[in-house]
């Protein structure tokens, strides 16, 4: 299947965007935050109806009142699965690890929901682009 017929597909469908999250870094958190906040955007932009759990629930535990823990989150993420039509996971560094990514897959299949698997190169591997600099 190619990227436009997937994108496409997904057009007529809601989609869970699960992928990984805590990590005793914070930068690592905050890298996968903003990843997983940009490829639902991208999501988003294409037409295709998306929740990214992480994308709301950062906002969310900000405020001091709710923990940031999956155990805090699992009851809501387990109703938002069921309410969409297929779980997209992003495939980033930490996801087959992640007690929150591998409990929304289980709850998906559970509920006979469709798993996808997805990977966002976000920067290839080479220059795309050069700037003149100042003396």
């Amino acid at each position: 299947m190619s990227i436009e017929d997937f994108i496409e597909e997904g057009q007529n469908k809601a989609i869970y965007l699960a992928g990984p999250y805590s990590h005793k870094i914070k930068e690592i958190e905050a890298v996968r935050r903003i990843m997983l906040t940009l490829v639902s955007t991208k999501l988003a932009v294409a037409g295709i109806t998306v929740f990214s759990p992480i994308t709301q629930s950062h906002e969310q535990e900000k405020t001091g009142l709710m923990a940031g823990d999956y155990d805090t989150w699992q009851k809501t993420d387990r109703k938002m699965v069921e309410k969409m039509d297929e779980v997209w996971v992003l495939i980033l560094d930490g996801w087959k690890q992640s007690k929150g990514v591998t409990d929304e897959i289980y709850w998906a299949k559970r509920k006979g929901k469709r798993v996808r698997y997805i990977k966002y190169q976000a920067v290839k591997d080479k220059i795309i682009e050069v700037k003149r600099g100042s003396k």
